[in-house]
């Protein structure tokens, strides 16, 4: 190799000077650069070597991204069940903040989890430098009015979204409807309403979700909410449904099941729902793996932030059913 291509790979690596710069200092186009840098690296001339942090799992992120087809898996490190909830949610949290954009429409479900995420991004918010302008946070459903339960009450969409609103100094709407209504009919009146109908189609036209997973067992948010009964619960097993989201059931492969609820919910489409770009799931725990797994099969999330133990289970787990 010549004198120039070492000039090259000293001024890039050493001296950590642009492309452009050195293009302009040897009078040569910025592809040329480009073209001798790789090569360099193609024939052996540069190795480049990463000082990992001792606790990571990035190539269990790559294995996730890559079985599943993944914008991005994040992964929290943990050595006990007992922190799963602490880790996920400082992560997710970590994570909502470095995405999000200025004039971005994000939209959220609901869940116990999600909340434990704001409560972090606040944290993370007041020491940020510079927050995105013109954000607008919207809710994917109705909240349930059938739990009076104060504390479950702030797990609720609108709830969430508020907050949400409050941290990101965002414009934050409302879904002034219940989750699940009486039968079809009094669902169509509603969503035919001006106000409701206006949410419906800005959740639409989001460029985020931010979604919980449920498992459909005992600790089920619908079932604690008295959405469903457990008789109903029942029922959907029966039909091989494992998990939902945004009140949506799914089965083991990740494919949404019509069920009667569906007649019923006050949110957006499912249809809808898979034409937002950045589908985020942020889920955690043995009892959940099946969920989790399912989801990633099917598409229904296209991020998952999860911790090591869960991923390595849902690995497990669709290597078991494969």
């Amino acid at each position: 190799m010549n004198r120039l291509v070492f000039r090259i790979l000293d001024l890039y690596y050493n001296e950590e000077l642009s492309q452009e710069i050195i293009a302009r200092k040897f009078h040569i186009s910025r592809s040329t650069v480009s073209r001798i840098l790789t090569k360099a690296k193609k024939d052996g001339y540069v190795n480049i070597s990463i000082n990992y942090p001792t606790t990571n799992h990035f190539e269990l992120e790559k294995k996730l991204e890559k079985k599943f087809n993944l914008q991005e898996a994040v992964i929290a490190d943990i050595e006990q069940e007992a922190f799963m909830c602490m880790a996920v949610s400082h992560f997710a949290a970590d994570y909502i903040g470095r995405i999000i954009q200025e004039n971005m429409k994000i939209s959220m479900a609901w869940g116990s989890t999600l909340r434990g995420t704001l409560d972090y991004m606040e944290n993370l918010m007041t020491t940020s430098k510079k927050m995105p302008k013109n954000l607008k946070i919207i809710p994917l459903l109705g909240s349930p009015n059938v739990n009076h339960d104060p504390t479950n009450e702030l797990n609720f969409s609108n709830i969430l979204v508020k907050n949400m609103g409050r941290i990101l100094n965002a414009e934050s709407f409302c879904l002034s409807a219940p989750m699940i209504v009486e039968n079809k009919n009094i669902k169509g009146v509603m969503e035919s309403e001006k106000q409701i109908s206006y949410i419906l189609e800005m959740g639409k036209n989001c460029d985020i979700a931010i979604v919980g997973i449920g498992a459909v067992d005992k600790d089920s948010s619908l079932l604690l909410s008295g959405l469903v009964t457990t008789h109903e619960q029942e029922d959907l097993k029966a039909l091989n449904i494992c998990g939902d989201v945004i009140g949506r059931y799914y089965d083991v492969s990740g494919s949404f099941i019509n069920t009667q609820f569906d007649e019923r919910i006050i949110g957006i489409k499912i249809s809808d729902y898979m034409k937002i770009p950045i589908r985020t799931g942020i889920a955690y725990g043995s009892k959940k793996v099946k969920a989790i797994a399912a989801a990633l099969k099917g598409g229904v999330i296209n991020v998952i932030v999860t911790d090591s133990i869960t991923a390595k289970m849902v690995l497990k787990e669709v290597d078991i059913e494969g």
